[in-house]
């Protein structure tokens, strides 16, 4: 959504969708050229945080260190940060812990013309 007044004053809203389970961070920036036209860029960022907790049936290797497989896949096919933390409980089972953080950014540019 773009705001405009035809002096010299731009001023720019930024308006995202909300999705389910997203949290959104945007940021405006304004330009005016001349007296007519105003071009506004807006970047939205939805940041979507899973957390999971699974239970893993593994061989702990001397029975501390525990290697252990999250795979999640995200509906928003963007961009993925995986972290995935494993703790022995037994000699043969594995308790993991999954995050899962998807940040989906897209940019949107407006140009208003009065």
């Amino acid at each position: 959504v773009c705001i405009y007044v035809c002096m010299f004053v731009c001023i720019c809203v930024c308006v995202c969708v909300y999705m389910y389970g997203c949290v959104y961070m945007y940021m405006c920036v304004c330009i005016c050229i001349g007296v007519r036209i105003c071009i506004c860029v807006c970047i939205c960022i939805c940041v979507r945080i899973c957390i999971y907790v699974c239970v893993y049936v593994y061989m702990c290797v001397y029975m501390y260190i525990c290697m252990c497989i999250c795979i999640y896949v995200c509906v928003y096919v963007y961009m993925y940060v995986y972290v995935c933390m494993c703790v022995c409980v037994h000699v043969c089972k594995c308790a993991c812990v999954q995050v899962c953080m998807c940040a989906c950014m897209y940019v949107c540019m407006y140009v208003c013309v009065c």
